[in-house]
């Protein structure tokens, strides 16, 4: 909830780059958003003669497909993606779209959400780089396949965000029945993550160990 109001305001700069990495945890449980050498603003829209952005530089994992298209006229949406991309990975314990390449990128996002197709995303075949590469047809899955672990208002939640085009506003999704209901639960003490041999160095930073330790500290002031 603090990562979507940190670009709710129409004031904030449009973060484009948001991933893990960039968010910051302090001791006491504060989050902030850090690292902005990539944001924009919308008023640099008017104020350039092109009107357009950079598509450089990014992150793949966590980069739009209208940027992965090569899309320079992006909004907050954008951030809203990336956001999707955290959130997947919180429940289930592990990059969502690691690709190798741009392509290899696109390709794990259709077999996630389906294949970019006319019906799912009307303005497709008019961004830049379009009808380069032929991809196979992807279905997309059950969700619940994929994220086991998660409940159903955590699917809906992920559906609102992790579209080709249309995805909800920093406002609306404050204003799902996600945020309106009780806390949400991430189970984060039942995932099982699997490493591959390039991820099993010994951890850095033990997150369970310091959430528990903030819940303990805080019930130890009341």
């Amino acid at each position: 909830m603090c990562i979507i109001n940190s670009f709710k305001p129409l004031d904030n700069p449009i973060a484009a780059d948001l991933k893990p990495s960039n968010i910051l945890i302090s001791e006491t449980g504060q989050i902030k958003i850090g690292d902005f050498g990539s944001a924009v603003e919308l008023k640099q829209k008017q104020e350039n003669e092109s009107g357009q952005f950079s598509v450089e530089g990014f992150s793949r994992w966590y980069k739009s497909p209208e940027m992965m298209f090569g899309s320079r006229d992006y909004d907050f949406s954008v951030d809203i993606w990336s956001f999707a991309c955290i959130f997947a990975e919180l429940l289930q314990g592990y990059p969502l779209f690691p690709g190798s390449t741009e392509i290899d990128q696109m390709a794990r996002i259709g077999q996630v959400i389906g294949s970019a197709t006319k019906e799912n995303w009307s303005t497709i075949d008019c961004l830049p780089d379009y009808g380069k590469i032929i991809f196979n047809y992807s279905k997309p899955p059950d969700l619940k396949e994929i994220f086991p672990l998660a409940d159903e208002s955590q699917i809906k939640f992920l559906q609102l965000c992790l579209r080709y085009q249309n995805r909800l506003s920093a406002q609306e999704l404050l204003e799902s029945d996600y945020f309106l209901k009780d806390e949400p639960e991430l189970n984060l003490k039942q995932k099982k993550v699997k490493l591959n041999e390039r991820q099993k160095d010994e951890p850095f930073f033990d997150y369970i160990k310091f959430v528990d330790q903030i819940c303990r500290e805080k019930n130890e002031q009341q």
